[in-house]
């Protein structure tokens, strides 16, 4: 994740909430269908590839 913050030039506070998103998204038992809307919203066009990231290991 780090080296993606630096090639995009994302602050460390915006990394912090991406990481605690992750985390989040791997709480068991987490209704997903309520957080990919959120993101659909908050990211538009670019939800699927930060799919891709929270599902990536």
């Amino acid at each position: 994740m780090h080296e993606e913050i630096g090639r995009y030039g994302i602050n460390r506070q915006a990394s912090i909430y991406m990481q605690r998103l992750k985390c989040r998204w791997r709480h068991k038992g987490a209704p997903h269908t309520e957080m990919r809307l959120a993101l659909f919203v908050l990211f538009g066009d670019d939800t699927d590839a930060i799919l891709a990231w929270l599902e990536d290991p």
